[in-house]
């Protein structure tokens, strides 16, 4: 038997992870009327929910033509991108 690479599904979970985070909108916190354009949030350094840490452990669910798989992220293992 013949194993498959891990590699092509894993990148394929971490872009689907980035559009799925990109594509959230604006933050929970953000005024109404305010510019809320999420591409301007995400590029804005001095925009305040860049300071604010994540969750200790949050999770992502995805639902694909393939199936659905929930991706869980825990803070202590990777800070920096479990804010971001």
């Amino acid at each position: 038997m013949q194993l498959r690479s891990t590699r092509p599904f894993l990148a394929a979970a971490v872009l689907l992870l980035a559009a799925a985070l990109l594509a959230g909108g604006a933050p929970a916190g953000a005024q109404q009327g305010a510019n809320t354009n999420p591409k301007s949030l995400l590029l804005d350094p001095s925009n305040p929910e860049w300071k604010r840490p994540s969750p200790p452990v949050w999770y992502a669910r995805f639902e694909t033509s393939k199936g659905n798989f929930v991706v869980k992220c825990e803070r202590a293992h990777a800070p920096n991108g479990s804010d971001r």
